[in-house]
């Protein structure tokens, strides 16, 4: 994994940028305090795939964090920082993870530098962009999966952060591990209704047996991810306000989406309901359908893969 740190803070007329050594991030507020968001791009042919809409994303995290930030200032950065893995900048393909912290830092007679102050309240003098390169072949990461469902549901998230991705993430730690100690890739997880609401790295999408392509509406916590959006912009997937889980047992095909990914078949669901016997379900993903067939290729098509 390559890394490279970048101090922003806001000039008079545009973002000031500064590359800084990577420690500098150990006494940011952002990072002793989980002040921060970050977007997982992938890069296929040295293009970074749905660019635009992560950034969107990130400028949103960046309001509401209330810390430094330039969409086309970032866009630069970007490109430069992938110029330098590679004299062969159009055949790059890997993970650009890209994550911003607040700073608020202060630095110390002895130039060693601390958070400006204890508390939680934050000045927001300044944030850190962290890029970090991961060279992976993204064709290897779209197999089927296994799903459980957590039963403990997911609580209602300040409105600002919603949909964000936010590095505070011990919740989707926790029930990561949880499905993967219990043997399976992903868990989904519910609302405090038992709706579903995503998956622990990834978005739902469902094809009902009506020929719908839904996904949840995420109104109050969860991650609005990026592929969702360009799918739910293109009109191939629309909202649904209330998905239960006897609805993702009883579709025709399930698939946990993300934009490194793409979209993921489920092959085997299982509840993890302890107030009643659980339930289980498994697909066939070999049977033909003219719809699944669809969904797949324009998945591939915003993806960019060939």
């Amino acid at each position: 994994m390559i890394k490279a740190l970048y101090e922003l803070k806001s000039g008079e007329l545009r973002l000031d940028v500064q590359l800084v050594p990577c420690d500098r991030l150990s006494s940011s507020r952002g990072l002793v305090y989980g002040l921060g968001v970050f977007e997982t791009l992938a890069v296929r042919r040295g293009k970074i795939i749905l660019e635009n809409l992560h950034l969107k994303r990130m400028e949103k995290g960046a309001a509401a964090l209330n810390t430094a930030y330039d969409l086309n200032a970032i866009q630069s950065l970007l490109v430069q920082f992938l110029r330098s893995q590679s004299n062969s900048f159009h055949v790059l393909e890997g993970i650009l993870k890209v994550s911003l912290y607040s700073g608020d830092q202060v630095k110390q007679d002895d130039g060693a530098y601390v958070v400006a102050a204890r508390g939680y309240a934050s000045s927001q003098t300044s944030s850190f962009l962290m890029l970090e390169w991961v060279p992976i072949d993204l064709d290897n990461m779209s197999s089927p999966v296994t799903i459980v469902g957590m039963d403990e549901p997911m609580q209602s998230w300040l409105p600002q952060f919603v949909g964000l991705k936010k590095t505070s993430a011990i919740e989707y730690v926790y029930w990561s591990s949880l499905a993967k100690a219990n043997g399976f890739d992903q868990g989904v997880l519910f609302d405090t209704a038992g709706c579903v609401l995503e998956g622990t790295m990834s978005n739902v999408v469902l094809l009902t047996n009506s020929n719908e392509i839904v996904t949840p509406a995420l109104q109050y916590c969860g991650v609005h991810g990026i592929l969702r959006q360009a799918l739910l912009d293109a009109g191939t997937v629309v909202i649904s306000d209330r998905i239960t889980e006897n609805d993702l047992i009883e579709a025709k095909r399930v698939y946990l989406i993300n934009s490194v990914r793409g979209a993921q078949p489920v092959k085997l669901y299982h509840s993890r309901k302890t107030m009643t016997a659980p339930i289980s379900r498994s697909w066939d993903l070999q049977l033909p359908d003219q719809q699944v067939m669809q969904f797949e290729q324009h998945v591939k098509h915003i993806m960019h893969v060939e």
